[in-house]
């Protein structure tokens, strides 16, 4: 099918070193990168492995970049600013959008949790029991009132 192998090759890890030859040809080193490395890469690798990565790697490999450095979060400034130049991609306004989605989350959270707690019962269960076991009684008494006429 058109495109196919172009899925192959982008997306798709083939492990088999024959199967992948016949398939794809010569390989990136990047192109066995697994998310470990890639964890690896952003936390301590250097410029110029990212840099080789950006420009190697197939885009299989780009987006688990692009995923794992906002969940990390990747913190180097440099790296950030080569991801833009080389993929278009704003890593920092992607982190910075994914800590205010956070604390929105966590504000509406606790704003349910702040509403739950302070909502009191008008009845109380005492008042209402006593009501229940009061003996019913007559609101007046025949002795207050005098008899006019009978019959």
């Amino acid at each position: 099918m058109p495109g196919g192998l172009e899925l192959i090759r982008g997306y798709l890890q083939v492990q088999d070193a024959e199967v992948r030859n016949d398939l794809i040809g010569r390989v990136e080193p990047e192109y066995n990168m697994t998310a470990a490395d890639i964890k690896e890469l952003i936390l301590h690798g250097s410029m110029d492995e990212w840099l080789d990565c950006l420009d190697f790697a197939p885009d299989g490999v780009i987006d688990l970049m692009k995923t794992l450095s906002i969940e990390l979060p990747l913190t180097d400034t440099q790296k950030m600013e080569a991801f833009m130049e080389k993929k278009g991609i704003n890593i920092a306004r992607a982190i910075q959008a994914k800590r205010e989605e956070e604390a929105e989350a966590a504000a509406e959270k606790k704003a349910a949790a702040d509403a739950r707690a302070t909502v009191e019962r008008r009845v109380k269960q005492e008042e209402t029991k006593k009501v229940e076991e009061a003996p019913s009684e007559r609101r007046t008494s025949g002795s207050k009132y005098t008899v006019v006429k009978k019959g």
